[in-house]
């Protein structure tokens, strides 16, 4: 666009602008004159267009989200502002209205006159023939229409060049956003008070209000430039949101909602039409006429006129969608999650689909081939994560076929053709192709695994570690201290998992110099196996009021602890069920070579008990403060510079530091001491220096220490032997 249309364009928008600020302002002038029949105040709020000059944070709608029940009732000396009407020009017109120069037969004339050009399909009845005021001369002017001619450019505007364009330029009062962090809209105008949730209505404002952008640039740096520019609370809480909002829904640009066009105009207008005759049509019912000319029976004009009011609401009160938030969502087709931006929206069935080969779509992700490639999965189990998929066959006929979704994100509606559903790169490459293949991820190439059967799922570590095919190669410590958790422990479902301390412990060495089908032939493994691969060590005191115990009391101890343990019970019958599910179902148990020591279920207690092979695994370790307590395994990574340095550092360390400090403990030789505030200080200091090794003392407070060893399925072709296990008290380095 060459220099000289810009500025054409420019003065176009700025007369486009100009009128429109004219015929608004006239409006709201009239509006108000309207009492006692109508509330000025409250007319205005029917013409939404009036938000776009005051800000859609006097609507009640985001007066709400904003949590400021007050904010509406802005609206009104927003306008007076923005539209240029002062109280002075309002207050002039309801004297004049009070003392007879302009009756309410002028007022109403000029309202109709104004609201019914440009509506179409208005039905043919006027407010005129409502109102109780004798009529006047056809030949008479209307005073109001003659006032109106010429008040227009005696009404505040702008100075410079937008003149009649804008209103009067000025910055916005940020008084109220010092006082705290207060929420706010995501556009806010520096030029007046007005929030937008949007910035395509932003800028619809900058445009009717303050001349266009570039005006609007320059009036604001043209003011802030005479003093530092200080962020407010409410600005500093602003700019973090937006930021948040932006990485949410993945724009540079977030926003409350999208951008919705409001009605017409004329639609507008129209509808504030329609609000005015009913309402004078209601205070003028049943009222005898005063005029020579009686009121007619406006039953029939109420009627038509509420027809055509219904026809302007839907439109009127229109909310627009709001934005999608960004989330890591998953694909249909394979299930692998994603950020939603990365994620294509498609039509499975409907006119909106794009499927070029439905029927190859079918056959490719049918669940009945995956039945037959995998005869040992439950077939009931793979139809329930399918859909019905519609399609035409061969012959040119409607029918449907199961294939492999992900199914939760696959909607009723979405099989309706009504909403769409959220599919990767990759598979929307494969699938929607002239000629469709199977996705390499997807759930019907051999990915799909099923949900965990529920007799499974209620395994508990006893179950899990007789039911394995497979051997030990890590270790997992679960600690717990005595007295309240000894409740917890005896839950069912244990929660210690997720809230205790634990750590991988110990050092597995796996050498393949053997071969593991012995292993991987038979369950539930025999006693001396068992024993071999787990072991449950119960930490305590050597001494049990001041007696000192034998080793068969201490072993027994370890195995009534053992036997309090809820996580080791078996329970025969359940076991069963659990093994035969494994060999029906599972291709490693169902293997001919596999055998099921049913001689070693028979041992199993009858009711929910823990076993004796898992008793034969509990060991008691004594605790004594007076043996070294070496919590970290010497391996390769111990004989680097930097391991021998800590080792120095902790050396030195325990010289000077007890493992236990207290400031109440009474044996303590310079207790005296701990009087003085330098004392604790120093206390502090050295308790300090000694926690990046806490854990080295953690063991000589627990009462209670549970090894449990993962279990790692070994295929048939590796030929691995566990040669050793060292478990040690923590892992190396």
């Amino acid at each position: 666009m060459t220099p000289v249309a810009r500025a054409d364009a420019e003065l176009q928008r700025l007369a486009r602008a100009t009128q429109d600020r004219r015929e608004l302002g006239d409006l709201f002038l009239m509006l108000q004159l309207l009492e006692p029949w109508m509330d000025g105040r409250e007319a205005i709020r029917l013409l939404p267009e009036f938000l776009t000059y005051a800000g859609d944070d006097c609507a009640c709608k985001w007066a709400r989200y904003l949590g400021d029940p007050e904010r509406p009732q802005a609206l009104y000396r927003r306008l007076q502002e923005a539209l240029g009407v002062s109280d002075g020009e309002i207050a002039a017109a309801k004297a004049k209205r009070e003392s007879g120069a302009w009756s309410l037969r002028n007022v109403i004339e000029m309202l109709e006159e104004r609201l019914l050009s440009g509506t179409a399909k208005c039905p043919n009845a006027s407010i005129l023939h409502l109102i109780d005021e004798p009529e006047v001369d056809a030949c008479s002017c209307n005073p109001i229409r003659e006032y109106l001619g010429g008040a227009f450019p005696e009404r505040l505007h702008n100075e410079g060049p937008p003149g009649c364009a804008a209103m009067p330029d000025r910055l916005r009062d940020r008084t109220r956003w010092f006082t705290g962090a207060h929420s706010t809209l995501r556009y806010c105008c520096e030029l007046c008070e007005a929030e937008f949730p949007s910035q395509q209505a932003y800028e619809m404002h900058v445009a009717a209000v303050h001349g266009g952008a570039r005006w609007h640039q320059l009036q604001f740096e043209m003011h802030q430039e005479l003093a530092p520019y200080v962020p407010s609370p409410t600005e500093s809480r602003a700019m973090i949101e937006r930021y948040a909002t932006a990485l949410e829904q993945a724009t540079a640009e977030p926003e409350n909602e999208a951008y919705s066009p409001r009605p017409s105009l004329g639609k507008q207008k129209g509808f504030l039409w329609a609000e005015l005759f009913c309402t004078f049509a209601a205070a003028y019912a049943g009222t005898p006429s005063t005029t020579s000319k009686p009121c007619r029976d406006s039953a029939e004009e109420v009627a038509a006129v509420r027809l055509f009011q219904t026809t302007c609401v839907a439109e009127c009160e229109a909310q627009p969608c709001a934005p999608e938030h960004r989330a890591f969502q998953a694909c249909v087709c394979c299930a692998m999650m994603q950020w939603s931006e990365n994620l294509h929206s498609e039509y499975l069935v409907g006119p909106q689909c794009t499927i070029q080969d439905r029927r190859a779509f079918a056959e490719n992700l049918s669940a009945e081939w995956y039945h037959r490639r995998w005869p040992l999965i439950p077939r009931d189990d793979l139809l329930a994560s399918a859909v019905d998929f519609p399609h035409e066959d061969a012959e040119g006929e409607e029918t449907t076929t199961k294939i492999l979704l992900h199914k939760r994100r696959v909607p009723p509606e979405a099989l309706a053709g009504e909403v769409p559903v959220r599919i990767c790169t990759d598979c929307r490459t494969a699938l929607w192709a002239k000629r469709p293949t199977v996705p390499r991820l997807a759930l019907v190439n051999d990915l799909w695994l099923g949900r965990h059967p529920p007799l499974l799922r209620a395994a508990n570590l006893a179950h899990q570690l007789l039911l394995a095919l497979g051997r030990v190669v890590s270790t997992k410590l679960y600690l717990s201290s005595k007295g309240a958790d000894t409740a917890v422990r005896q839950e069912r479902e244990s929660w210690r998992q997720k809230f205790l301390q634990y750590a991988i412990k110990g050092t597995s060495i796996v050498f393949g110099n053997g071969r593991a089908d012995q292993a991987m032939r038979s369950f539930p493994p025999e006693p001396g196996v068992l024993k071999e691969t787990f072991i449950a060590v119960f930490a305590g005191a050597d001494e049990d009021e001041g007696v000192t115990l034998t080793d068969e009391q201490k072993q027994a101890k370890a195995v009534k602890a053992m036997r309090q343990e809820i996580g080791l019970q078996v329970e025969k019958n359940l076991f069963d069920q659990q093994a035969t599910l494994l060999r029906e179902h599972n291709y490693v148990y169902n293997d001919p070579d596999v055998h099921y020591r049913e001689d070693l279920v028979e041992d199993f207690p009858t009711q929910a008990a823990v076993p004796s092979c898992f008793t034969a695994c509990a060991q008691y370790v004594p605790t004594t403060s007076a043996l070294d307590d070496n919590t970290q395994a010497v391996g390769p990574a111990s004989s680097t510079t930097g391991a021998q340095l800590e080792q120095e550092a902790a050396d030195e360390d325990a010289q000077e530091l007890t493992k236990w400090l207290s400031v109440v403990e009474e044996q303590m030789d310079d207790v005296s001491e701990l009087t003085s505030l330098p004392s604790l200080q120093g206390l502090a200091e050295r308790m300090e220096s000694q926690a990046g090794r806490v854990v080295a003392n953690e063991l000589s407070a627990v009462h209670y220490v549970l090894i449990r060893l993962s279990v790692l399925f070994l295929s048939e072709e590796d030929s691995f032997h566990t040669d050793a296990i060292h478990t040690g008290s923590s892992a190396d380095g």
